[in-house]
């Protein structure tokens, strides 16, 4: 079955050797209401803490405010994420709702 509406999906790589770290995605799209549900993962230790996902989340935001023209983007993130938190307001994210004791929602309407 094909899907109406396309996927956003990318590997977050190291500029100077190709290394993959991690990944980030904007899926699903509501291209009713103009709102994307964004996911990042570095998984290599490694390179937390170096400013590469934050790089990327700008990258990303950019292209879904700009190019695919979405009008909010949401996250889920877990409260004891202390890190993740602090750089998702740091990009201009802000807390929503809690949709329990250990998780909060998040969203951005534009990028600085």
């Amino acid at each position: 079955e094909v899907e109406d509406n396309p996927k956003y999906f990318w590997a977050i790589t190291i500029k100077s050797s190709s290394k993959h770290i991690g990944n980030i995605k904007i899926d699903p799209i509501n291209y009713d209401d103009l709102k994307g549900e964004y996911g990042i993962l570095i998984g290599d230790k490694n390179f937390w803490g170096m400013g590469f996902a934050e790089e990327s989340s700008i990258a990303v935001l950019n292209f879904c405010f700009k190019t695919l023209k979405l009008k909010q983007i949401e996250l889920g993130v877990m409260t004891e994420n202390s890190r993740a938190i602090s750089l998702y307001k740091k990009i201009g994210f802000t807390i929503k709702k809690s949709n329990s004791k250990n998780h909060y929602r998040m969203i951005i309407n534009q990028i600085s």
